[in-house]
């Protein structure tokens, strides 16, 4: 069952939970598919060594679910889930989290944005949370919003953000 609110909220709730995963393993990770491609929809879903399954997914333009346990991967949905796909969820599988930190991206008010051109760094209005970024000591698994849907990378930065995202520790939520 899904649980969506906004994602600094959610993050906040969820800390503590989240931190006592460094440490452990990733011992088995799936993401829903159709086909060839992953479902927008669905979580991604991490096993950790102790029993413990991690359940991300994003909506709207911050809206995270954070979910423990609730998830079958053995139940049929209308989708196929697979494990350790795409390749970057392949990656950390039998790796233990080292930290976790919260991808942010910058916004603006009432600035006018040129396709393709610069943004105006000095007219940050804030940041909003669009990523967990758990790594795995020379790698990791970044659960991001990739516009209303979930989407993975393996770099803490956003990849359409042009290296203009930054990394905060989860601690300071």
């Amino acid at each position: 069952m899904l649980d969506f609110m906004p994602a600094a909220d959610q993050l906040y709730r969820q800390r503590d939970r989240l931190r006592a995963l460094v440490g452990q393993r990733v011992t088995a990770g799936w993401t829903g598919w159709t086909g060839d491609r992953m479902v927008p929809g669905a979580p991604v879903v991490l096993a950790f060594e102790g029993g413990e399954q991690l359940e991300l997914a994003w909506q709207k333009w911050d809206d995270l679910s954070i979910t423990w346990n609730t998830v079958d991967v053995a139940e049929p949905r209308g989708y196929e889930w697979r494990p350790a796909a795409p390749a970057e969820l392949a990656a950390i599988v039998d790796l233990p989290v080292t930290a976790i930190d919260v991808s942010e991206g910058p916004y603006f008010n009432d600035v006018d944005l040129v396709a393709g051109g610069p943004l105006p760094m000095d007219a940050v209005a804030g940041w909003v949370v669009d990523g967990l970024w758990l790594e795995t000591g020379e790698t990791g698994l970044l659960v991001h919003n990739g516009a209303d849907t979930v989407a993975l990378s393996p770099s803490p930065m956003i990849p359409t953000h042009d290296g203009l995202s930054r990394t905060t520790p989860l601690e300071a939520f």
